[in-house]
């Protein structure tokens, strides 16, 4: 978890008690010249977690964990066959938010967020 810590300790001081997690990607790389190994590593606000746990909760869902939307959809390419071996994109449309996934080889290299329909003279958003 240190290793988590030490690549986000840019972002500590802008959020408050942050929950850090990683996952590991490669435990190895394919390259024998390279040392080491590629992990995905995440922080959340320990108030948000609670948010998401206390709604599910009234909504008397048991939740076995929580997981971030990369990780998420990482773990799902690595089990569908079809993928093995593939380069693609992945884009999401969410609300006013797009998300998209590179994937090299069926391996998660690259993501990319963008808010859609965003009027300079006003806060909000719109569709």
């Amino acid at each position: 978890m240190k290793v988590a810590r030490d690549e986000l300790s840019d972002i500590d001081g802008s959020y408050e008690d942050l929950v850090y997690d990683y996952s590991v990607l490669q435990s190895a790389f394919a390259d024998e010249n390279k040392k080491g190994g590629e992990i995905l590593c995440c922080a959340a606000e320990r108030k948000l977690l609670t948010s998401y746990i206390e709604l599910f909760e009234s909504a008397e869902i048991k939740l076995k964990s929580m997981d971030i939307s990369i990780n998420a959809l990482h773990k799902l390419t690595q089990e569908l066959a079809d993928l093995d071996n593939k380069t693609y994109i992945v884009s999401v449309l969410d609300g006013n938010n797009v998300s998209s996934y590179l994937f090299e080889k069926n391996h998660y290299t690259f993501s990319n967020r963008t808010r859609l329909f965003f009027r300079a003279w006003n806060t909000g958003f719109h569709i």
